[in-house]
Parts: structure tokens; C-alpha cells; sequence
């Protein structure tokens, strides 16, 4: 995973430099890593920021896309500056997309619970900030489904007393 995120295109974004300014990058540990200056400085950049440059990124490019409800409790992702239309597939834990960008993502970080720009639009459709508050929501969702069906159960008991 760590070559992807420490790559010349994140490093700029997260330290404001120019390509040319960079000499080279020193992967140290899948957390950080060390960015070598032309100057001779030597910067240190972490993977939370990287990771946090990305995510801003994909949020800045939601605008252009716009989301449709289908019937089957999935939605579209359409981009029609683009020409692009993508299908997403929200479940408990993660939402899908078929793009490319998500699966890159999951592959590289071998995970469903990935972001590409399609998935931030859908988020802020929905009223969520984030993945992991939508998951939150899920998980509060399924807790009420299963109170329901033991508050079902207890009064088919009663009743059948």
C-alpha cells in the first residue's frame, strides 16, 4: 500500500511542491515517509496526511456528479461532463462502486471500505459525512430492525399465552 499513497502526485498535494523541487522519496515505514528535497532538506510526510489530501480531493470533484435513486436501493453516479455513469451498491459495512479508481483502491489496500469521488457524492446525498458515520447509521439501523422483531416476538408470546 505504501508505494501507492507515496507517490510524486500525493506528495505535492500534501506538501504544496513542485514536482521539480523533489529529489527523490524514502518509503520508511508503511506510516511515513522521508521526501528529499533538491535543496538537501528532507521532509517527513505521513500517511494520515496523504490519506487526507486524497480524500479532500475526491470531495472537491462531488459537484460535478449527480446521483440518481433506482428501484433496486441502488444509485447512479453520473458525470455528464464526462460522459460517465457508475453503479453504486451501498451494504452494511461499505458501498461499491464500479469504477476504476475503487477498484485500484480495494485491491491495493485489500478492502471494500474504500473512497473513490462516485462514493463521496453518494455520502453527501445521503446526509453523511463519511463513511464511518454511515456505518454507524447501518449499525444503529440493524439494532432497531432486531429490537422490533424481539418486541414482535415477546407480544406473539404474550398474545399466545
Amino acid at each position: 500500500m505504501s508505494h501507492i499513497l507515496y507517490n510524486f502526485t500525493n506528495i505535492c498535494a500534501v506538501t504544496w511542491l513542485e514536482r521539480k523541487e523533489i529529489k527523490s522519496i524514502t518509503i520508511k515505514s508503511p506510516d511515513h515517509c522521508l521526501v528529499n528535497l533538491k535543496s538537501g532538506e528532507v521532509i517527513t510526510v505521513r500517511a494520515s496526511e496523504v490519506r487526507e489530501a486524497i480524500a479532500l480531493n475526491r470531495k472537491e470533484r462531488t459537484a460535478e456528479i449527480e446521483i440518481i435513486d433506482n428501484p433496486d436501493h441502488s444509485y447512479t453516479a453520473i458525470n455528464e461532463g464526462k460522459g460517465t455513469e457508475y453503479l453504486l451498491i451501498p451494504h452494511d459495512s461499505y458501498i461499491f462502486c464500479n469504477c476504476n479508481d475503487y477498484a485500484n483502491q480495494s485491491i491495493a489496500l485489500n478492502s471494500n471500505e474504500v473512497y473513490c469521488k462516485h462514493i463521496w457524492s453518494l455520502l453527501g446525498y445521503l446526509g453523511f459525512n463519511d463513511l464511518a458515520e454511515y456505518q454507524d447509521f447501518k449499525e444503529d439501523e440493524h439494532l432497531d430492525q432486531l429490537y422490533q422483531l424481539y418486541l414482535e416476538e415477546q407480544d406473539y408470546y404474550h398474545t399466545c399465552s
